[in-house]
C-alpha cells in the first residue's frame, strides 16, 4: 500500500482548503485525550513545584520544547516525504 499507484476518484483525491485543514489539526491536537491528561496531569501538577518567576519559566520552556518537538516531527516528516517520492525507502 505503501507505493500503489492506483488511481483514486475525484471525490477521493480532493484535497482539504487551508482552513479546513487548519480546522482538523486543531481538533485532534485539542481534543486528544491523551494530551488533555498530559496537560493537566502532568504539567499541571508540575508547574505546582513552582513559585512567582520559575513559574513563568517552566511555562515559557514548556511551550519552547512543544514547539521545537513539534517542528521537529514535522522536517521529518518532510524529510521522510521526499525519501519516499526517490523512491528510497
Amino acid at each position: 500500500m505503501w507505493k500503489d499507484r492506483s488511481e483514486l476518484n475525484d471525490a477521493e483525491n480532493k484535497q482539504f482548503s487551508p482552513k479546513r485543514q487548519i480546522t482538523f489539526a486543531a481538533s485532534v491536537s485539542l481534543l486528544n485525550p491523551h494530551a488533555i491528561l498530559d496537560t493537566i496531569g502532568v504539567i499541571g501538577t508540575n508547574s505546582l513545584l513552582y513559585q512567582n518567576h520559575e513559574k513563568w519559566i517552566f511555562t515559557i520552556a514548556c511551550i519552547v520544547v512543544s514547539w521545537v518537538w513539534f517542528f521537529a516531527l514535522a522536517m521529518l516528516g518532510k524529510e521522510l516525504a521526499d525519501l519516499i517520492k526517490m523512491e528510497l525507502f
